[in-house]
């Protein structure tokens, strides 16, 4: 009985860590700098729109930090754009149409679009960097999905 129990805790075990969002790494709306923040390894197969993650980043020549980023587009998901913007599978973003041009007009498998609540800055040596310059990025940069906020 006793290993039993032992063997299902052992499957229900997940591995959470806390994370402190720093003042440059990108906060949101709902997690601003200096919160706390619930992550867990990503899984493919939970990812969704919107959800918040951290991924590696940093200059070249640097050690990467962890930054908050948005996923804003899945796999396979079609990019539509017209004179009112962008939308990702039938999600409008709040972004110029000008913006993420060079998005192919379908999200490759094994790849997201991410974006920061940053505001966009035109020039080749911003310093955080989403999918309005780098495109498409591999699910596998992304590290950890945010589960909750600590509120205190």
């Amino acid at each position: 009985m006793l290993v039993v129990a032992a063997l299902l805790l052992g499957a229900l075990t997940i591995d959470v860590k806390l994370h402190q969002i720093e003042p440059d790494d990108h906060s949101t709306p709902e997690i601003p700098a200096g919160s706390r923040v619930l992550v867990t390894p990503v899984e493919a197969d939970q990812l969704v729109p919107e959800i918040l993650c951290l991924a590696p980043y940093g200059a070249e020549g640097e050690s990467p930090t962890l930054r908050l980023v948005r996923v804003v587009g899945l796999p396979g998901e079609r990019i539509h754009r017209d004179d009112r913007g962008v939308s990702i599978g039938g999600r409008p973003l709040a972004i110029p149409a000008h913006v993420g041009s060079q998005w192919p007009p379908e999200i490759p498998d094994d790849h997201v679009l991410l974006l920061t609540d940053e505001p966009f800055v035109p020039d080749p040596l911003w310093l955080h960097p989403d999918s309005r310059q780098l495109g498409a990025i591999p699910v596998e940069h992304l590290v950890y999905r945010v589960v909750a906020r600590i509120p205190f």
